[in-house]
């Protein structure tokens, strides 16, 4: 199963595309979580670039939402991140098993059932997206 990479709404306010050219490139799909009355920039600049995103349009961040759309993207949580700018997504991510959470400048609190890490932009998360195990975010697979 492939790792997806999961970017809450309010970290998806910078049309910074490189990350998402990267995903694609890497075969990794991409999931910005929003509100349906909120599109952040990034969705528009994607699908204009005609960059693959899919949008999912709900409520909360809650660990339920976060395992339907790892069903529907048929990627393994195991090694996929959520990238968000409020650390109260942490619970949620790991509740979900994934395997860590971005913060976009916000300092990450120690967290012992997944990795959290702090990232200065999009473009600069997958810097710091490292499994405990060690390798490429996209290629761990827990054992």
């Amino acid at each position: 199963m492939p790792s997806a990479l999961f970017i809450h709404h309010l970290a998806a306010d910078s049309t910074d595309l490189a990350l998402l050219r990267r995903m694609a490139l890497a075969g990794v799909p991409v999931v910005v979580l929003t509100l349906a009355e909120h599109v952040p920039p990034l969705v528009r600049a994607a699908q204009a670039a005609a960059l693959p995103l899919t949008v999912d349009v709900g409520a909360t961040l809650m660990a339920k939402r976060l395992l339907l759309a790892l069903r529907a993207a048929g990627a393994d949580g195991a090694t996929s991140w959520l990238i968000a700018t409020d650390a109260a997504v942490i619970a949620p991510a790991a509740q979900a098993g994934l395997a860590g959470v971005v913060l976009l400048n916000t300092d990450a609190p120690a967290d012992d059932r997944l990795v959290v890490a702090r990232a200065d932009s999009l473009a600069d998360a997958p810097r710091v997206m490292l499994p405990r195990g060690g390798g490429c975010w996209h290629d761990h697979r827990s054992g």
